[in-house]
């Protein structure tokens, strides 16, 4: 299972003057990618398992930042097979059509001791919209390692997800609550120099 994930929400780290200049990405097995959303009066739970992404910095300018982060729709996943599939069938993620969910990111404000908003743009499905992001972020004392934690609630309907009978409110809730865990590592030194955009 490939979860290679160097979140998006991880370029707050580059405030900190060089301490993580280069690029950094997720250790997978100390890593996770949860959602929440109403159900009937209940609660879904799921989670993806296939994403990637990286962050990096120029070592000269912390500020000079590309952040990306891909989520692969088809690897939902919830314990229950045929709402499996049909959260990547055509009336929610439509995976066929529309793979991969991308956030791009390239703008980081504190907002109190390991807490930073960071804000992008979001495209999923056939829609995009900027979206910001709260973090906290803890870095590691040797700064080889962090752990992030991120929470955001977004609108389901915003980008389509839920078509006819499923854009009733009534049987799915329209929020849904992001969750990522962390831990990341500088990237090998093949990424290390920037990603091409």
């Amino acid at each position: 299972m490939n979860h290679r994930c160097a979140c998006l929400v991880t370029l707050a780290w580059l405030f900190a003057p060089n301490a993580f200049a280069g690029c950094w990405q997720v250790v997978p097995e100390q890593s996770q990618l949860i959602f929440i959303a109403g159900q009937a009066g209940g609660t879904l739970q799921g989670r993806f398992n296939d994403y990637s992404g990286v962050v990096c910095a120029d070592a000269a300018n912390g500020t000079a930042l590309h952040i990306e982060a891909t989520v692969q729709m088809a690897s939902v996943e919830t314990e229950l097979p045929e709402l499996d599939e049909a959260l990547y069938g055509r009336d929610f993620f439509d995976a066929e059509r529309w793979p991969k969910a991308i956030f791009r990111g390239d703008a980081v404000r504190p907002v109190g001791e390991d807490r930073y908003q960071v804000t992008g743009t979001l495209q999923l499905r056939d829609v995009s919209r900027e979206i910001t992001v709260p973090v906290t972020l803890k870095p590691g004392a040797d700064g080889s390692q962090a752990s992030l934690a991120t929470s955001l609630t977004l609108a389901r309907l915003d980008y389509g997800i839920g078509q006819g009978e499923w854009s009733d409110t009534q049987w799915v809730g329209d929020e849904v609550t992001i969750e990522l865990t962390a831990r990341l590592v500088p990237a090998p030194d093949t990424a290390a120099h920037g990603t091409k955009h």
